[in-house]
């Protein structure tokens, strides 16, 4: 429990400690004189150039994925509350590189042996971030969790015992702030802010031990006013009126099929229907190695204890996520986590999503998959020309009536069966000006041919790992309408095609 003695002895302690930081900086007390830290703007990874003609992957956005990097410093799990006051909220997993330069940090503070509690970050508009570095301190306000164990989940190098919070939440509910936090060696509390700040202080709801479960809390507020607490992947129970504790014995949600591995799992209702969804893999074959990717997963269901069916892969790279609605009512959901195709830092990060009417969650494109007229019987003419005429031919959006993101391996819209081995596209698109550095983006499996405006740029045979840049002569091109063909020869068994024409800046 914080009590308001250990709020100014930390407060004191890190007056002294970052004097000289302080000076000049402008870092705001609140009226319970906890001091915030501005937080550094991150260093953006954005792509430069122009889409010329979009592919169904976004590639004017890192990695496939429109991600905003919020800072560039050490955070696992962030969680993000858009809270009455007129702030955002965000905490998460933290190490010694966590924070700003004068922040008071443990010096053997990492993300998985031992950390300091929960920390909280603050943030108007999504773009400026400020810290008071942790809201709850392991040592002056935890009570069961300020001891040391041995985790089942990590070991140190020497076998000793360790204590770090893991995945923490910030919610806002009966008038108050909550903060769920997770030990590393199994363990969850419930925080209460007694003073309805975001800041605290912060007391346990459960001071003798900890609450059922494992690790990776959530707390989910039904329509009705119910709050449900979610833990260890699959388990629930109703919560009590007044938040003391739970009215019921944890449960295991109803999946059908049963699912597989889940982990940060989080709840949210569409309409009239209950969206669960939670951290998972996907394998990916690299070189010959088997890579995992760390994704977001979702399910459907009509009752809050299931079955939930329909599991997917909603967000590819967002694993142990939450989804919130800014003040503009815009979706985002966070994301934190490295993966075998990104470059990209252990980061807090936010990117652009959708739910629809029957609460499918899925990435919000920067622009709308392209409509392509295609056949799957060899033309008779010279179908490549731009004079074609491909009036008969059907067309369809990229992906061909399979426009959701593939379960498996990088961010692809483009798995589709086709129904014989060889495929015909044609796209046109216009340009202003010859792009001074016009290029492929691609990625096919089987013997493909591009032509442009009737001249061949590109052929090849294979299966490229990930999407290609294949720089292009400006000499295929002209100012206004361009025609693109594409010829896709492939044996039996499903194969794919994803292809855009961009003009880049950046070098190869």
């Amino acid at each position: 429990m914080m009590k308001k003695y250990a709020i100014l002895i930390m407060v004191s302690f890190m007056s002294v400690f970052c004097s000289a930081y302080n000076a000049g900086t402008g870092n705001e007390k609140t009226d319970n004189d906890v001091v915030w830290y501005p937080v550094d703007p991150p260093v953006q990874k954005e792509r430069q150039g122009e889409v010329l003609l979009p592919a169904a992957r976004d590639w004017f956005s890192c990695d496939g994925i429109p991600i905003r990097v919020l800072f560039n410093h050490w955070v696992r799990d962030p969680y993000i509350l858009n809270a009455p006051d007129g702030y955002y909220y965000m905490v998460g997993t933290t190490e010694r590189t966590s924070f700003p330069r004068g922040v008071p940090v443990s010096a053997n503070a990492n993300g998985w042996w031992f950390n300091d509690g929960v920390p909280l970050w603050r943030s108007k508009d999504l773009v400026q971030w400020e810290t008071m570095g942790y809201v709850w301190n392991l040592d002056k306000d935890a009570t069961w969790a300020r001891e040391y164990s041995f985790s089942p989940h990590t070991a140190t190098d020497g076998g000793s015992p360790v204590r770090a919070v893991w995945a923490p939440e910030i919610h806002y509910m009966k008038g108050t702030y909550w903060i769920v936090y997770s030990m590393n060696y199994d363990g969850i509390g419930i925080l209460k802010s007694i003073s309805g700040k975001p800041e605290g202080p912060y007391e346990d709801i459960k001071k003798d031990g900890p609450l059922p479960g494992g690790i990776d809390v959530d707390l989910f507020e039904d329509s009705d006013g119910t709050v449900y607490y979610l833990t260890d992947g699959y388990s629930i129970a109703r919560m009590k009126s007044d938040m003391s504790g739970l009215a019921e014995e944890p449960r295991e949600l109803d999946f059908v099929p049963d699912a597989p591995w889940a982990e940060g799992i989080t709840m949210m209702k569409v309409g009239d229907r209950y969206v669960w969804y939670g951290a998972g893999n996907s394998i990916v074959n690299i070189n010959g190695k088997e890579e995992r990717t760390y994704d977001c997963y979702s399910a459907i269901s009509a009752s809050v204890y299931g079955p939930y069916t329909n599991r997917y892969r909603a967000i590819p790279y967002a694993g142990h996520n939450n989804i919130f609605e800014d003040k503009e009512g815009n979706l985002w959901s966070t994301q934190f986590h490295p993966q075998p195709f990104m470059d990209k830092a252990i980061e807090p990060a936010i990117l652009p999503v959708e739910i629809s009417e029957d609460g499918i969650i899925s990435v919000k494109r920067s622009y709308p998959r392209p409509v392509w007229k295609f056949c799957l019987e060899e033309p008779q003419d010279v179908w490549i020309s731009p004079e074609y005429d491909d009036s008969g031919w059907q067309e369809g959006e990229a992906g061909f009536g399979n426009p959701e993101i593939m379960n498996v391996g990088s961010v692809s819209d483009v798995g589709t069966g086709w129904n014989t081995g060889r495929i015909y596209l044609r796209r046109t698109f216009d340009t202003e000006t010859v792009p001074s550095s016009p290029k492929l983006f691609l990625r096919y499996s089987g013997k493909v041919e591009v032509w442009i405006n009737g001249v061949s740029v590109y052929k090849a045979d294979g299966e490229p790992l990930e999407y290609l840049t294949i720089p292009v002569s400006r000499d295929a091109f002209r100012i206004g309408r361009n025609t693109i063909a594409v010829g896709l020869e492939h044996g039996a068994g499903m194969h794919y095609l994803d292809i855009g024409v961009i003009s880049s800046t950046f070098a190869e």
